[in-house]
């Protein structure tokens, strides 16, 4: 090493440093990939997951509301009114439940 000339120990020198920066390059590019894929998951799956169980939960108050409600109510046609609430919201509850099952990984 000694008997080489400062340009070609510079070049050299260069030449390392650039393989070093292609290697970290690459190495970052498949990271990117990598984490892309993830965030790809997260968006097309856990959030619309995560959606439709908030979802089934809001229902879930709105129906415990209704039977809240028909408790204390007297009047024949507002018990009717929060039945037929009821039913249709234990009816969302049911059809969100049907397409959330499919995708909810076993504990």
């Amino acid at each position: 090493m000694n008997n080489m000339k400062v340009k070609h120990r510079l070049a050299l020198g260069f030449g390392g440093l650039l393989a070093i920066i292609i290697i970290a390059m690459s190495v970052a590019i498949v990271q990117i990939r990598e984490l892309q894929g993830n965030i790809d998951e997260i968006a097309n799956q856990n959030i619309p997951r995560a959606n439709m169980a908030a979802t089934v939960a809001n229902n879930i108050n709105i129906a415990t509301r209704s039977v809240r409600n028909m408790l204390l109510m007297t009047d024949a046609q507002q018990i009717a009114g929060q039945q037929k609430q009821l039913d249709d919201t234990l009816a969302s509850i049911s059809e969100e439940m049907a397409r959330l099952s499919p995708g909810v990984p076993e504990a």
